[in-house]
C-alpha cells in the first residue's frame, strides 16, 4: 500500500478533519498571516520587515474581536512588546498613531472596544471552521498567491520541480536562503530536497562558526 501523502494540495482542505484544538490554532495562525499582508509585512511604525508581529488592539481573551483582521496591526518587536513605545507598554502611542493614520481602523477599534465586558461565546469546531473558512475568504481577496506560501499550505509537484532545480543550479545558496526565496519554512525547504532525493548543503555562516 502507497504511504499516504500527507502535504496539502488545495486550499479547502486545510480545518475539513482538524480536531478543535487545530482548527483554534488555524484561525490564530492564519489571522495573524492575514493581519501582515494587509500591512504588507513590516512594521507600521518604523517599516521594519524583521520579526514582525501581528497584535491585537482589543485584548485576544475578547474571542468576539479575536479573529477580526480589523483588530490587528503589525508591529515589529520593539514597538510590539520590547521597547518603551510599543503597544504593550505605552498603548495610548498606537492609539495615537492610528487615528492620525488608519481613522477607519480607529473607529472600528472604539465602537468594538465594549465587547471585552461581553462573556465570551462558547464555540464548537463548527463555528472556528465558518471563522477560518472567511479568513481565508479575506486571504484570497489581498492576495491569493501569498498564504499558498506560507506554512499551512504546501507546494505543488510543479513548484517543488522549481524549487529543485533553484537549489540545484544556485550551488552556492543554502537551505535558509532557499526558504527565504520561495517565502516559506526551512523545514519545507528540508522536506522537498528530501523527498526527491537531494543532497542538502551545509548552511556555510552557521558552519563556519560551529567550527569557530
Amino acid at each position: 500500500m502507497p504511504r499516504r501523502k500527507r502535504w496539502v494540495r488545495s486550499r479547502g482542505w486545510i480545518g475539513r478533519a482538524a480536531s478543535l484544538k487545530s482548527l483554534k490554532r488555524y484561525c490564530r495562525e492564519i489571522w495573524s498571516e492575514l493581519v501582515k499582508t494587509q500591512d504588507g509585512h513590516q512594521c507600521v511604525l518604523c517599516g521594519e520587515i524583521r520579526y514582525v508581529n501581528a497584535h491585537h488592539l482589543i485584548t485576544s481573551k475578547c474571542l468576539l474581536t479575536r479573529y477580526d483582521p480589523s483588530c490587528g496591526l503589525s508591529l515589529c518587536a520593539k514597538h510590539h512588546q520590547l521597547g518603551k513605545i510599543s503597544a504593550h507598554c505605552s498603548p495610548w502611542v498606537i492609539y495615537q498613531w492610528l487615528q492620525k493614520n488608519k481613522p477607519e481602523q480607529y473607529t472600528w477599534f472604539l465602537e468594538h472596544q465594549p465587547l471585552i465586558y461581553e462573556d465570551n461565546p462558547s464555540w464548537e469546531e463548527e463555528d472556528y471552521r465558518l471563522i477560518l473558512r472567511n479568513l481565508l475568504q479575506k486571504f484570497e481577496k489581498i492576495d491569493p498567491s501569498i498564504l499558498k506560501r506560507s506554512k499551512y499550505y504546501k507546494f505543488s509537484e510543479l513548484e517543488e520541480e522549481d524549487i529543485i532545480k533553484w537549489y540545484t543550479e544556485h550551488e552556492g545558496e543554502s537551505v535558509p536562503s532557499t526558504a527565504t526565496q520561495f517565502h516559506c519554512g526551512e523545514m519545507t525547504i528540508k522536506g522537498i530536497l528530501r523527498r526527491h532525493g537531494v543532497r542538502i548543503r551545509l548552511n556555510p555562516k552557521k558552519h563556519k562558526m560551529m567550527l569557530a
